[in-house]
Order: C-alpha cells, then sequence, then structure tokens
C-alpha cells in the first residue's frame, strides 16, 4: 500500500499539473519527468538513511522541483532558460503563491523545499545544511533522470506526435487503469508505469 503522504503529494501535483495543456507532449515529458525525479529523490533519500519524513519530504521536493518549467512553456514555449527565464527561480515565485498550509509542512520545511527547487540548477553557496541536503538530492535525482530518459530515447518520443497511443494517452489523462494496455512506444510504456502513483498495483 502506499504511503498516504506521498498520495497526497501526488494528488496536489496532478492538480497543479493538470491546469495546464497536458495533451501537448513537452507538458506531458514534464509529467512523466517529475515523478521519475521524485522515485530517484526517494531512492537516494533512503540509500543516505534519512527517517521516514525526510524521505517524503525528499520526493515531495523531487516532485515539484520543475514547477516552474510548467509556466515556462506556457509563457515562453521554451525550455530554455537563456531564451526565457531561469526556471528555478520561477518555480520558487510558484511556490511562494501556494504555501506551505497546502503540503501540511513547517514555514521552515517549505522555506527548504523553495531553496532546494530555486538552486537545483545552479550552485547554492548557502550555509544551511538542510537545504544543501535536499538541493545535493534533488540535483542527482534530475541528472539520474535526464540520463536514464536520453539513454531510452524517452525524450525524442515525447516530442513526435506519434510518440503515443492516443487511448492511451486519454486514459492517463483521466488517470484510468492502464495495465489492460500493451505498449505500442516507450512512451506508452512510460504511461503504463507512472500510472502505479495513483492506484495501488
Amino acid at each position: 500500500m502506499k504511503d498516504v503522504t506521498i498520495q497526497n503529494y501526488n494528488a496536489i501535483f496532478w492538480d497543479f499539473a493538470t491546469k495546464y495543456d497536458t495533451k501537448n507532449s513537452n507538458i506531458l515529458r514534464k509529467i512523466i519527468h517529475s515523478y521519475s525525479v521524485a522515485e530517484k529523490c526517494f531512492a537516494i533519500a533512503s540509500m543516505l538513511k534519512l527517517d521516514k519524513k525526510q524521505r517524503e519530504f525528499a520526493y515531495l521536493i523531487g516532485l515539484f522541483h520543475d514547477i516552474g518549467r510548467f509556466e515556462q512553456w506556457k509563457l515562453y514555449q521554451t525550455y530554455n532558460d537563456k531564451k526565457s527565464v531561469d526556471h528555478g527561480d520561477l518555480g520558487e515565485e510558484l511556490l511562494k503563491s501556494y504555501g506551505e498550509n497546502l503540503f501540511l509542512l513547517s514555514k521552515h520545511q517549505y522555506y527548504v523545499m523553495m531553496q532546494a527547487i530555486k538552486w537545483h540548477t545552479k550552485q547554492y553557496n548557502g550555509v544551511d545544511k538542510e537545504i544543501k541536503l535536499f538541493n545535493d538530492i534533488v540535483k542527482n535525482a534530475d541528472a539520474y533522470a535526464n540520463v536514464i530518459a536520453t539513454a531510452n530515447g524517452a525524450q525524442q518520443m515525447t516530442v513526435e506526435s506519434n510518440g503515443v497511443t492516443k487511448q492511451i494517452l486519454e486514459d492517463f489523462l483521466q488517470l484510468k487503469p492502464l495495465w489492460i494496455y500493451s505498449p505500442n512506444t516507450k512512451l506508452d510504456r512510460a504511461l503504463i508505469s507512472y500510472m502505479k502513483h495513483f492506484h495501488n498495483i
């Protein structure tokens, strides 16, 4: 059975992400990437022998680390920070509008989360050890997820119009079970895999 806290985080993220055009392959790619990084953050936190709450917190940071990318694509139609805005900074600004109560975090935890996300693509030169810890976790998880996605060809598949089976995409966006399908593409397999976040199978 999936942890209730992580289920809540997934529901909050899904509510956020589906406010954007989820049929756009660039938005869909970020949804998949966000879940991948969250899982890897949790795994790294586990390897570091962090306690349950810290592992869940690492998962949350991974899940929302690219929150700025969604708005970046909506406003600029690019994920190139140099041609638009720094997506870490934008992510921090978006999180400020949500507040710690949504995630049932303390003000300090929420500050750590925002800073870890703000600096996840830049060098953090601060002295706060907790920010540095979670910033390092999300940086490593993000890098690992990007390498794996590139190696598997997932990034290329998501920008091709025929990279996903239409019915699988439609059912994914409605949170329907996907295990009845046989995947036809790498993106199909990714979508089917990530439905485990909503169905305990």
